[in-house]
């Protein structure tokens, strides 16, 4: 009996340790497959290199340690993206859904401690066309997808200039899913988490975009303390540029943007952006017209949106108690003159470039600081070549006191008197328009003043006062009303030309 029992150990052994061999040769068989199709099946455009791999033949896993990604052009000249990455994961590889139906299936990817840049080249689609290769699957089920701590630039492609900084990227998005078959994306996920650090973007020559912080869920994401800062003060940006340019000092509390959608299929639907909260900003903005006007063609508001190469929605956009100060110079001798507002919100219901969602309503009300409200509605039809548009307004008890900051210092001029309410509507195009606007004010004033404004000069001031109508009261009503048509100059603004037909308006009022 014992010998039987010993023969039949021995044999277990046997069998163990061919297995154990085996299974060592089966393990030494895979990964130097994997090695292989690594090397053989990427595209020349791509180098992955890594110090150390690992592959669990029953976990059907696999793990790459200290890893370069090198991705080069069509023609190998230049590198369009770099990355160090200290550890990528791919756990749970279905082998039976890829044989089956060609769906990558794994129940987790993971990259960690990554840092790099990624370049966009400037013919996108001519390389893309170069690189395509035949199609190794139809659709890709992740069940989470986990980046963590990633810093990435991006990089302008001809001066290598960095045009944007992530820091410290942390995201973790839950059942995705993607079919990639017929040369289309339709992408979906159940959940995602984000944490960044800060980001800084450039945007153009003069403008950087800064933020704090990205935090939040699908439900509710919010990009912490966003800074829009133009790079250099008033007084040196001018020593960099030839033409009018704004100055831009803005300060973001935070934007919100709720309920992301958790599907995207460009094919068939606009990009859905979620709802878009902007809270508490704060705003102000220069402008020198002492240096040369910029006299290249401006886009209407409408066309700016249309020309935006992709469709999109968002469902609800709003500006929440935002404070506005703008300020111009206009002579040589002050520093300009300021108007500022407060209390301000906007709202736009279904911002899109989509025929579903037109036209396009933005509502606006704010307060002229220490006088006033003023309440505006703007129309257009984004896909109206024309660019039709329709801008009202409800202006009430307006003291002209409180322009005298604007006024004075850029048109030498004071103004007393009270504007208890102003209407007006215009409606025009691209190239026309046409106001109708009437007024109720009362004790007009107006005092035109020397450069030092500490003396008024009485006979200009006697002339536009015998000019300027006093009241707006008559026998009829308490109203006085006035029709005008406006030319649009190309060169100027929107804001410039909603100001030019309001200006021209008042002007046939007053006088």
């Amino acid at each position: 009996m014992f010998i039987i029992h010993s023969k039949l150990i021995k044999k277990a052994a046997i069998l163990l340790g061919v297995l154990l061999i085996l299974g060592l040769i089966l393990h030494w068989f895979i990964v130097q497959k994997v090695e292989s199709t690594l090397k053989t099946a990427l595209p020349d455009e791509i180098a992955l290199n890594y110090e150390d791999i690992e592959v669990s033949t029953l976990g059907r896993s696999l793990s790459l340690d200290n890893v370069s990604f090198t991705l080069k052009d069509s023609t190998n000249a230049q590198e369009l993206a770099n990355f160090t990455i200290e550890r990528i994961d791919f756990k749970n590889f279905g082998i039976i859904d890829y044989l089956s139906n060609k769906t990558i299936a794994l129940n987790y990817v993971g990259i960690s401690n990554a840092n790099g840049y990624i370049k966009l080249p400037n013919s996108l689609a001519k390389d893309n066309n170069n690189m395509v290769k035949p199609t190794l699957f139809d659709k890709v089920s992740i069940g989470e997808i986990e980046l963590a701590h990633i810093t990435m630039q991006l990089k302008d492609q001809e001066t290598d200039s960095v045009r944007a900084l992530m820091t410290d990227l942390n995201l973790k998005v839950n059942a995705v899913q993607a079919n990639a078959k017929d040369d289309t994306i339709n992408l979906s996920y159940n959940s995602y988490t984000i944490a960044t650090d800060s980001i800084v973007l450039t945007l153009g020559p003069f403008n950087n975009l800064s933020i704090k912080s990205v935090n939040g869920t699908q439900d509710s994401t919010i990009i912490a303390s966003a800074e829009l800062k133009t790079k250099f003060e008033p007084g040196e940006l001018r020593n960099h540029i030839r033409h009018e340019m704004d100055y831009y000092d803005v300060k973001i509390e935070d934007i919100a943007i709720i309920d992301i959608p958790k599907t995207l299929n460009r094919e068939k639907s606009p990009l859905n952006l979620g709802k878009v909260i902007v809270n508490n900003p704060n705003a102000f903005i220069y402008r020198d017209k002492l240096l040369a006007d910029d006299l290249k063609a401006k886009p209407m508001l409408s066309e700016m949106i249309r020309h935006i190469p992709f469709n999109f929605t968002i469902p609800s956009f709003e500006i929440n108690n935002a404070t506005l100060t703008y300020k111009e110079r206009v002579h040589a001798y002050n520093d300009g003159g300021a108007l500022s507002f407060e209390n301000t919100f906007i709202s736009i219901p279904n911002l899109s470039n989509t025929a579903d969602y037109q036209p396009v309503s933005i509502e606006m009300r704010a307060n002229l600081i220490e006088s006033g409200e003023v309440k505006a509605s703007w129309q257009f039809d984004v896909l109206n070549q024309n660019d039709d548009f329709t801008f009202s307004a409800d202006v009430s008890h307006i003291n002209l006191e409180s322009i005298n900051s604007f006024s004075q210092p850029n048109f030498n001029t004071e103004m007393e008197g009270h504007i208890d309410k102003l209407y007006y509507n215009i409606s025009g195009n691209k190239r026309t328009s046409h106001i109708d606007i009437k007024a109720k004010y009362s004790d007009i004033k107006i005092s035109i003043l020397d450069k030092t404004h500490k003396s008024r000069n009485k006979f200009f001031s006697s002339v536009a006062n015998i000019i300027v109508h006093k009241n707006s009261k008559n026998k009829k009503s308490d109203f006085k009303e006035a029709k005008a048509n406006v030319e649009r100059d190309i060169t100027k603004s929107n804001i410039n030309y909603i100001f030019h037909n309001v200006k021209t308006g008042l002007t046939k009022i007053f006088i």
